[in-house]
């Protein structure tokens, strides 16, 4: 008969994601990498309110949740022809920020404890 608990090899992989992630934040922390925010939806101008606040040329921010902008999207998949996609809330593990001259670098990171699944980028 299935059950629909998860198996103890699924638990142990979680919690193995979950000590990761603890792991990485203490470490970030640690290092004065890391701006957390309220695990709330943010609006762009808040987010980057923020981030202007905090003067590190590199840091990175956890919590991080807000609305994909799909009235801004709209028009994107309109003028490439294709019916339009609704995204829902977005909750990047990490997004980092890089100042370079006037300008603010972001990237999302997906931190992942599994080496088959890490992507890197150059």
């Amino acid at each position: 008969m299935g059950s629909d608990s998860p198996s103890e090899l699924a638990k142990a992989q979680f919690k193995r994601g979950i000590d990761w992630e603890t792991s990485l934040y203490s470490w970030l922390d640690q290092s004065n990498l890391l701006l957390k925010v309220p695990s709330i939806p943010l609006e762009p101008r808040d987010l980057l309110e923020n981030i202007l606040a905090d003067d590190r040329r590199h840091f990175f921010i956890a919590g991080l949740v807000f609305w994909s902008p799909n009235s801004n999207l709209k028009p994107l998949f309109v003028q490439a022809g294709t019916q339009p996609i609704i995204f829902g809330k977005a909750k990047p593990d990490l997004l980092e920020i890089r100042r370079i001259g006037d300008e603010i670098h972001w990237k999302v990171i997906d931190a992942k404890a599994s080496k088959h699944v890490k992507v890197t980028s150059t």
